[in-house]
């Protein structure tokens, strides 16, 4: 990681190359926890955006307490909620959309028809029930379980104490087997 702190120190210093390496080396990830919590492409590429400005803005401020990913990730959750919260609303997106923003593909193309109408209704389901989550519960749910943080980073990049998040992931979990089994889901005929 000596090479990234050389980038921090650059990018603070206002060297623009340096900040694009920066971003193109977590780009990957800002993406794909913007577009989970948002579940609108498009609106993902604006919150995309807006993080990379605030990433800009507070770099001179981080001080590299916590990993660089681990600041990314509370920048991104942060333009998230403020998304959500100005919004006032939840969007709902198509199916492609889903699809397309989860990179959907089946991995053995012998799969069956049933088994991959299976995974279809299960992905929809899942994403409908997440949307319908609070936006701090699927934000903790994303990043616990799609990006694989322990509850401790959780904790961090969420500004909430550690029982707090085990807590919150407890009762998200809840609530998402409730709205599955409340949108009848799984079918009974579900393989």
């Amino acid at each position: 990681m000596l090479e990234e702190e050389i980038l921090i120190r650059k990018a603070r210093a206002g060297n623009h190359d340096a900040f694009a390496q920066l971003v193109e080396r977590h780009a990957p990830v800002i993406w794909t926890v913007i577009n989970r919590m948002s579940g609108d492409a498009e609106r993902s590429k604006d919150l995309f955006q807006e993080t990379i400005v605030r990433f800009w803005k507070g770099l001179p401020g981080f001080q590299g307490a916590s990993k660089l990913s681990t600041w990314l990730y509370r920048i991104a959750y942060r333009v998230c909620l403020d998304a959500v919260e100005s919004a006032g609303s939840r969007s709902e997106s198509s199916l492609d959309e889903q699809f397309e923003s989860r990179g959907f593909e089946p991995i053995d193309e012998a799969v069956s028809g049933r088994k991959l109408e299976n995974q279809v209704a299960a992905s929809d389901a899942v994403a409908r029930a997440l949307a319908n989550l609070r936006p701090e519960w699927r934000a903790m749910i994303l990043m616990y379980y799609w990006r694989e943080l322990s509850v401790e980073e959780v904790a961090q990049v969420t500004g909430r104490p550690v029982n707090t998040v085990k807590v919150y992931l407890h009762r998200a979990r809840a609530e998402l087997r409730r709205l599955l089994e409340r949108g009848g889901y799984p079918p009974e005929d579900f393989e």
